[in-house]
């Protein structure tokens, strides 16, 4: 059964949210990582940004 709009009409049948190519969802995904990123290096001293990225690959390692 349809759902109808307030005046009465029949509501247009939603379409499918189509992401586009996992490709393009995963570069958009990597910009965000890389802005939030930046914007918490930014608030350390050049000494803390260093072991914080040191730390950062150790951790990433295992």
């Amino acid at each position: 059964m349809a759902k109808k709009e307030k005046d009465g009409q029949e509501a247009k049948p939603r379409k499918p949210r189509n992401p586009g190519p996992a490709w393009l969802k995963a570069a958009k995904a990597l910009a965000k990582l890389d802005a939030r990123r930046a914007e918490i290096i930014a608030d350390l001293s050049e000494e803390d940004q260093a072991k914080a990225e040191r730390l950062a690959k150790d951790i990433a390692a295992g």
